[in-house]
């Protein structure tokens, strides 16, 4: 029974309407205009430079980025293989992360992640993204250290694992990047 309610309770919290709430609410509370707070960013390269980066110097073939919001990521890419996965806008497959994961047979060289932002989801999506990932791959987080729904499953999940993260800025809010350690 319980295992039914919270399958109820993601369904609901990942449809269309609740996602435009969440993202509304966000806008409003969640992403407030904070002034100067002394760090300059305009040089700092864009998201899509610091991905592209990446990916050109590791010579990867492949990009799946889970929840691309209208592409605003996705269509700077440049990738032999690119896989967007978003069930409501943008992306190449329109299915939630966890139906994709659930017939997925493919390998990434890159993942990157920027899918729902609560807890539970968000270490779901890691764990599926580590079964996805070629070796020497790299998955990238949005979010972390921003969203506390995200920091905490990041710091939950690695805790006591052979994982390096690392900090990347750039202009806006900074995300991280998680290597498997050898």
């Amino acid at each position: 029974m319980k295992n039914i309610i919270q399958k109820k309770w993601l369904r609901l919290m990942s449809s269309s309407n609740i996602m435009k709430l969440n993202f509304l609410y966000h806008k409003i509370f969640g992403e407030q205009d904070l002034g100067n707070i002394g760090f300059n960013f305009t040089n700092k390269p864009a998201r899509a430079k610091i991905v592209q980066d990446i990916i050109n110097i590791k010579n990867y073939k492949s990009y799946l980025e889970i929840g691309t919001f209208k592409d605003e990521l996705f269509n700077e890419i440049i990738c032999e293989k690119k896989v967007g996965v978003d069930p409501f806008s943008g992306g190449t497959i329109k299915k939630t992360s966890d139906e994709f994961f659930s017939s997925n047979d493919q390998k990434f060289d890159c993942i990157y992640i920027d899918g729902l932002h609560y807890y539970k989801q968000v270490k779901i999506d890691i764990l599926n993204s580590i079964s996805a990932l070629n070796e020497n791959g790299i998955i990238l987080i949005d979010d972390y250290k921003h969203i506390r729904g995200a920091t905490l499953a990041v710091n939950d999940f690695f805790k006591n694992k052979k994982i390096k993260i690392s900090k990347v800025s750039k202009k806006g809010r900074p995300f991280y990047i998680i290597k498997k350690l050898r």
